[in-house]
């Protein structure tokens, strides 16, 4: 337990904030570099629809099976020491991208990515709470995400830029370069926040009381909800809000590009206002966190619907507040803060990243597979596909609303 806390102007702050923020920035981007890489991807490997969903769902899965051991470690050793480590993999997984030519070899680069940039934001969040005021936190938090949000946009038009002008395999070794340098930021920068109450506990007891938390219903109460909104963002804009764009408004990859940007930064907007926004509904006495967070799967799941409905070109500005309300879900982890111990947090966190990024690889994979039940024609996939898609996301987003929304409501708490 740390009894000293520290204001969003204070130094302390700033050696926290720079070096995560730049990590997190690049876990977006290289996240979601299978969207941009789509049409090389498919037209090298000859993927169908399942087998791209697949592949990069595979980052997915390893980024949230990461979780467990991430957690542990920021509860036994504190971020600066998990970061560093984790940031080992990544370095692999992207030099390794940049030298992949077939399927298995784009797969592992995608898994070993996804081990290493698991920690990137938990390990923020878990110093931010062990060092910034209780208070502050939603902001930081948000502010945190942003830098999100922004990495993906810098996913869109910029790499795509960047491809064009130094290729898209040596673009991936100028990552792999930046990661290094970030990675030792954190070691020489970021202050210790190892917390000492986790100092005499084993790592199997550790575990043991992450599994029990599985066990607690007020946890899967805040956790379904975001584990299917947030995962709009990384089902659609990791993947398959490219293929979108070109199968169903018929963009050109330029085009296509442009709009992906646009959506991003709703992403980076969600994330950025969804703190302030909660906070000065609360202050207001206009409505609760919780309010707010299950008011953002209720939306999320008209949006969807009305992407399904227009299912054209006309419908492609939509996906910026679909994204939006996406992101602004991550309020959760502010939330699930008041109700946890802090020697818990980086296990908590942790396990409801895990359930995000696994809802993720699910419907990742069987957003695939729904498109493929359709006729593909001249290496577009059918537009039909992505109707029945979206549908059956927006049933799965109200159901996961409303039975959190209500159970948050009967928690006590």
């Amino acid at each position: 337990m740390n009894d000293i806390k520290y204001d969003l102007t204070s130094t302390v702050f700033f050696r926290l904030f720079v070096p995560f923020a730049l990590c997190y920035f690049m876990s977006p981007l290289l996240g979601s570099a299978n969207a941009i890489m789509a049409p090389i991807l498919i037209e090298n490997l000859s993927l169908t629809p399942s087998d791209l969903g697949l592949m990069s769902s595979v980052y997915l899965v390893a980024f949230g099976a990461a979780q467990f051991p991430v957690g542990i470690m920021l509860d036994k050793y504190g971020a600066k020491v998990t970061l560093p480590v984790s940031l080992i993999f990544a370095v692999a997984g992207t030099l390794l991208y940049s030298q992949a030519y077939g399927y298995a070899a784009f797969a592992l680069s995608r898994a070993l990515s996804g081990m290493g940039l698991a920690g990137c934001l938990m390990c923020a969040y878990k110093s931010y709470d062990y060092w910034i005021r209780p208070d502050k936190l939603p902001i930081a938090y948000s502010a945190q995400a942003l830098m999100g949000g922004l990495g993906g946009m810098f996913a869109t038009k910029p790499l795509s830029a960047a491809f064009g002008a130094i290729g898209w395999r040596n673009s991936f070794v100028v990552l792999a370069a930046v990661l290094v340098v970030i990675a030792l930021m954190i070691i020489f920068i970021v202050p210790k926040d190892k917390p000492s109450d986790c100092d005499d506990k084993k790592i199997s007891s550790l575990f043991k009381e992450m599994l029990g938390i599985l066990a607690m219903t007020r946890f899967w109460h805040i956790a379904i909800i975001v584990s299917v909104v947030e995962s709009v963002y990384f089902v659609f804009q990791f993947l398959w809000i490219g293929p979108w764009m070109l199968d169903v408004a018929e963009f050109s990859e330029s085009q296509a590009a442009f709009y992906m940007m646009f959506s991003f930064a709703g992403v980076a907007a969600g994330y950025f206002l969804c703190g302030p926004i909660a906070v000065f509904l609360e202050n207001k006495r206009i409505m609760k966190w919780k309010t707010f967070y299950v008011l953002c799967g209720y939306i999320e799941t008209v949006l969807l619907l009305i992407i399904a409905a227009v299912n054209s070109k006309a419908a492609a500005f939509l996906w910026t507040p679909a994204m939006i309300f996406a992101a602004m879900s991550i309020i959760a982890f502010s939330i699930i803060r008041g109700r946890f111990a802090e020697e818990e947090t980086g296990r908590v966190l942790t396990l409801v990243n895990c359930f995000i990024f696994m809802a993720s690889f699910v419907l990742q994979w069987i957003v695939g597979i729904v498109i493929g039940l359709f006729p593909s024609s001249g290496g577009h996939f059918s537009p039909d596909g992505y109707r029945c898609a979206l549908i059956m996301y927006a049933v799965i987003c109200i159901t996961a609303t409303v039975w959190g929304g209500r159970g948050m409501n009967k928690d006590k708490v």
